[in-house]
């Protein structure tokens, strides 16, 4: 079982205040692939380097996500770390 939990009905703040739309990633590290369209998972900082790594590892798990399933996610920074949710297929 993951460390991580999926959340629900956490809002995806403006695109003003993090990073760039992504796709996402599948790593067992993190539960991607049991998300449901909204979830989303908060990925705590502890210092710096810390929110590299985790930033950089979280998203090459869910562009794997992404590329495997056909499914989207987003991130954006939020106080304290990072998000990442699954969003809807833009058509």
């Amino acid at each position: 079982m993951s460390q991580y939990t999926i959340d629900k009905n956490i809002p995806i703040p403006d695109f003003t205040t993090g990073t760039h739309k992504r796709k996402g990633t599948f790593t067992a590290k993190y539960p991607f692939v049991e998300m449901e369209i909204g979830d989303s998972i908060f990925f705590e900082r502890t210092d710096k380097e810390h929110i590299l790594r985790l930033c950089k590892g979280a998203n090459a798990a869910y562009t794997y996500a992404s590329n495997r399933l056909g499914w989207n996610f987003m991130s954006r920074c939020v106080p304290g770390g990072f998000r990442v949710w699954r969003v809807a297929i833009e058509d």
